[in-house]
């Protein structure tokens, strides 16, 4: 179980954020802690008034907004009573079971996970301070619940915390279209750094998903309009095709835009480009690669070399991904040594299956000599 804890200005804006969720059918309120009426007779205006009435109490706190979620293995199925029962055990724990709180889980990624909104000010208007430490005590009532519930632990292979960091590669009908592109552009849009939207494809790329503005002359890209979609193994588009609106985070063309300009003022990405080129220079300087060795030697250092073909042309393009440093380039932006001829010069070429094949017998037999001559002795 991974716990994360978040702070709001105002109360209002995780609250609309959980109900909008609930609006589109991708969220429920399972629980309410410490309000006057059970869930069933809170209208969401109740809910929202007990919020704010508190915080209205001590007007001097900056941020009386708090916003738990516990986030829980794939492998971890539970209930929603298992839920509700986990939340209000990690609430007490954390000094809040007192507080009014709502429980809300949420069905939109692969990993289940619940929402805890609650308010720090309490009815006599004090502040119930969350000290530094408290995260550190977070961390430790998370690992007590794992062994008490019997849930995953993180920090193993396939854990959550491996889970949570990257999302899944997205396999068309194993998983629904729309939760698995949500967990893969959370996970990507708000954290890789890229300057157009063909680095970020590069990294969408790597979950078989990607945004596409429509053929030239299309009503879609006439008016700059941006599909997310799932592709299979040979980049194909398979199944339905999503709009960027109907996403909550609103992922949009003239959002991402905005973001391209800010990746590109950013202040070290000649140092992470920098970085990559010294990555690329020492795999090549330790020994002789091809490509696909190459490609092995980066991946050890956290960097995926991604491949792709640009639709109109044919024309094969190369990107780097570095995991990390978050920072995404077009090969081209790196110099002439670190993509097409150029690169292709300082790499020797790769193997076809028959040399291949000669090789490995050449293997085979070097090692029945050796074995031979080991025998004679």
């Amino acid at each position: 179980m991974v716990a994360r804890i978040g702070r709001n200005q105002v109360i209002t804006v995780p609250f609309k954020y959980n109900e909008g969720k609930i609006n589109t059918g991708r969220a429920r309120c399972l629980y309410a802690g410490n309000f006057v009426k059970d869930l069933k007779d809170l209208s969401r205006k109740d809910r929202l008034y007990h919020f704010t009435r508190l915080a209205s109490l001590n007007e001097n706190v900056p941020k009386a907004g708090l916003h738990f979620s516990l986030n829980f293995h794939p492998s971890d199925k539970l209930s929603d009573a298992q839920l509700v029962e986990i939340s209000r055990d990690y609430m007490d724990k954390m000094g809040f079971g007192e507080q009014p709180y709502l429980v809300y889980s949420h069905t939109d990624v692969i990993h289940p996970h619940v929402h805890l909104l609650t308010t720090c000010i309490q009815e006599n208007g004090k502040k119930i301070t969350i000290p530094k430490s408290q995260v550190f005590y977070s961390q430790q009532i998370s690992r007590e619940m794992e062994q008490k519930y019997g849930l995953a632990e993180p920090g193993k292979r396939d854990r959550m915390r491996d889970r949570t960091r990257e999302p899944l590669t997205i396999q068309y009908g194993k998983t629904e279209t729309m939760p698995a592109l949500s967990n893969v552009l959370d996970k990507v849009i708000g954290h890789y750094k890229y300057t157009s939207l063909e680095e970020l494809n590069a990294v969408f790329r790597l979950y078989n998903a990607e945004a596409y503005r429509g053929k030239e002359g299309s009503r879609l890209n006439t008016y700059r309009g941006l599909i997310y979609r799932v592709l299979d193994e040979k980049g194909k588009s398979t199944g339905s095709q999503i709009k960027a609106s109907a996403f909550d985070s609103k992922p949009t063309l003239a959002k991402l835009e905005k973001q391209f300009q800010i990746n590109r003022a950013e202040t070290r990405r000649l140092e992470y480009a920098q970085h990559i080129q010294a990555a690329v220079d020492w795999a090549l300087l330790q020994r002789k690669l091809d490509p696909a060795g190459l490609q092995k030697a980066l991946q050890s250092q956290r960097i995926t070399m991604v491949r792709m073909k640009e639709k109109e042309t044919g024309e094969e393009r190369l990107f780097y991904v570095d995991h990390q440093t978050k920072a995404v380039f077009d090969a081209r932006q790196l110099g002439e040594r670190y993509h097409g001829k150029g690169l292709e010069q300082r790499c020797v070429p790769a193997l076809t299956p028959e040399q291949q094949q000669a090789q490995e017998q050449k293997r085979i037999q070097q090692q029945r000599e050796r074995d031979d001559r080991s025998l004679e002795l």
